[in-house]
């Protein structure tokens, strides 16, 4: 039996659950190990080309089955970081009009400025945050409704490992680093809450302590190329948006990008982060917009259908690629999904997570944006898009452009030069 112990800092507020999920935040094994577990299969996809048999004898493997027990126990460690409740006003970040959205974006253009005046002022982290962070509408502000670890607790854990067999412990130890470098813990992690960063490892059993550790930005970068190598060029040669992944993993088509300017602290750095989706979002869905990508034309992206089914105007936007479900305000419809084979109703599940993930990396006293980009179906094989209100009749089959605009997201970032991808 082996034992490595990770000492680990949150970069950014952690909204995880408890015995009670609005008033209670926990430093949980099972928090952990289900983080672990969705790392290896989205880490053990691309190295196995997306083998789903390979995959799960993997997991099975470190994480045990029903007939076989576990080989990875996840044991908290010292003293659990301190919870607040939910409640009260969020004071974080503040709020920034169409010329701070413009700046930061990069596109300060008046024809730009105008289109993203159309919904008024916003504060980034509340977008980022929308469903742990509310408006309170009888109190007038922004409050937690989930109770939080904040940003600078410090949580350890142990990983004790058992029957060691070198390719599968491989691939635990990259899966390890991809969770630190790349995603979080607690809800909203797809949007940046919840990261950490690794300040100490007890010893080296799966691989060198400095890997976990990166002090800055060109460390940081070589980890990446290190956890990516042999996992995402390794896939299917055919992986793209219009030959999309099963199901969530590195492949050929996705995508890691990092923040070429660093900020000072965890909020400035989901500013400019949330900034730069809303500033996408709201531009690249003006209803006047003739949009093209790569030299294709891809239309308009502000179609929605009205209740009872009026004033619609077409297809299901593309922005339904960044999750689902996707609610239209103002007496818009709500974008979901059916299972058209089971009369065309709304399934009880009907979530898709986003295949964007956003992290942000704390190197010294520095604070990047990472962004990853993991392609796959929108929904399964036999299910439709479709508006929550309406029947079977009215539904539509995913696309090319709902799957990839995570990537138009990305590469638009990169041409502004404010992001650049890791290869």
């Amino acid at each position: 039996m082996k034992r490595v112990e990770f000492m680990l800092e949150f970069v950014t507020p952690g909204f995880l659950g408890g015995a009670d999920n609005k008033t209670t935040s926990e430093w949980r094994a099972q928090s952990i190990r289900g983080q672990l577990r969705w790392w290896i299969r989205a880490v053990a996809g691309g190295f196995y080309k997306g083998d789903i048999a390979k995959v799960r004898t993997v997991e099975d493997t470190l994480f045990g089955t029903t007939s076989l027990s576990s080989a990875v126990r996840v044991i908290p460690t010292g003293p659990p970081p301190k919870a607040v409740k939910n409640g009260g006003e969020c004071v974080w970040g503040n709020t920034i009009d169409e010329n701070g959205l413009a700046g930061r974006w990069g596109d300060s253009t008046a024809e730009t400025k105008a289109r993203l005046k159309l919904r008024g002022k916003s504060n980034s982290i509340y977008y980022l945050g929308y469903g742990v962070i509310v408006w309170n509408k009888e109190k007038k502000f922004v409050e937690y409704v989930r109770s939080r670890i904040e940003a600078g607790n410090r949580a350890n854990f142990i990983l004790q490992i058992q029957r060691p067999a070198s390719e599968c412990f491989e691939l635990l130890a990259k899966s390890v680093r991809a969770w630190l470098f790349l995603g979080g813990i607690g809800a909203k992690s797809r949007k940046g809450f919840g990261s950490m960063c690794c300040t100490d490892v007890s010893n080296d059993i799966l691989g060198s302590k400095g890997k976990f550790i990166p002090s800055n930005i060109g460390e940081f970068k070589e980890g990446l190329k290190d956890i990516l190598e042999g996992i995402r060029n390794s896939g299917t040669g055919s992986a793209s948006v219009e030959a999309p992944c099963e199901w969530s993993h590195f492949s050929p088509a996705s995508m890691v990008c990092i923040g070429k300017t660093s900020h000072n602290n965890w909020v400035d750095a989901m500013m400019a982060t949330g900034s730069w989706l809303i500033a996408f979002r709201r531009r690249y869905g003006y209803p006047n917009d003739a949009r093209t990508w790569r030299g294709n034309n891809i239309g308009q992206d502000y179609d929605w259908a009205a209740p009872n089914g009026s004033k619609r105007r077409g297809n299901i936007p593309d922005r339904s690629g960044f999750g689902l479900p996707l609610p239209f305000g103002m007496g818009g419809e709500t974008v979901t999904w059916m299972n058209v084979g089971g009369g065309g109703k709304e399934v009880e599940d009907n979530r898709r997570a986003s295949p964007l993930l956003i992290h942000i990396a704390k190197l010294g006293k520095d604070y990047y944006p990472i962004f990853t980009f993991l392609p796959a179906r929108l929904v399964p094989e036999g299910a439709m898009l479709g508006f929550k209100n309406h029947s079977s009749s009215f539904t539509f089959s995913e696309t090319s452009n709902q799957r990839s605009v995570g990537r138009h997201f990305l590469d638009d970032l990169v041409v502004k030069k404010l992001v650049e991808e890791v290869r």
